[in-house]
Formats: structure tokens, sequence, C-alpha cells
């Protein structure tokens, strides 16, 4: 996965859990394990953290070029967004709508997210 890809995973991630206003301490955790994963840097973290939450989801997960990069955004989308022990309809429509960006059709997506959340 290229650095580019990288950091679009974390600025969805970071969108995703910043979504619903309130951010938890599993959240976070979550979070920061993303972010040591990749060996984010300070500077881009602040780069990543730097979101609106007006900003175009889709226009984010549509950047994501690789194959691989789409399938880490997708399973880290929905780990982040079931980190706090339930779903908002907001969160679960920015992983609908990052798949849908993708190329990636509703029946794979459950495939993709299946060990992580239930869509249905």
């Amino acid at each position: 996965m290229t650095r580019e890809d990288q950091i679009q995973v974390c600025k969805l991630v970071a969108q995703a859990i910043f979504i619903d206003g309130q951010l938890t301490d599993n959240e976070m955790q979550m979070f920061d394990r993303l972010l040591s994963h990749f060996e984010i840097t300070p500077a881009e973290k602040k780069i990543i953290v730097a979101r609106n939450l007006d900003d175009d989801v889709s226009a984010m997960a549509q950047a994501i070029q690789g194959e691989d990069g789409k399938i880490e955004a997708l399973v880290q989308l929905a780990q982040a967004i079931s980190a706090d022990g339930h779903t908002t309809g907001s969160e679960r429509d920015i992983l609908l709508r990052c798949a849908s960006a993708m190329g990636i059709t509703s029946e794979k997506l459950k495939e993709i997210v299946a060990p992580h959340i239930i869509l249905d």
C-alpha cells in the first residue's frame, strides 16, 4: 500500500470516528493503533486530524488507488465505527458511501466487513 493510501485510510477513519461528535476511549485507542501501524509521523497526524465534518468522504475514498488500500480502508472503517459498542446511521452511511465510491458492491462490502460489523 502506498504512503498516500495509508494517509487516506487514516483520514477516512478519523472522519468516521468524529462524525457522531463523541470520541470514546475505545475509538481513540483504535485510532492510535492505526496511526502506529502505519508509522504515521506527528506532521502527518496533524494533517490527518485536521478534518472538517463537511469533507466529502466519497472523494476521500476515491483517492485510494490500490485494491489493498481499499480493502484496508473498509476494514478499518468497520472497526472504527463499531469501536464504541454501537453504530449510528451516519457512521454506517460513511461506510456505504466509501464502498460505493470505490466501486465495491454492497454484497462485497458485507463480505469484507463481516468479521467486524453486521450491516443488515
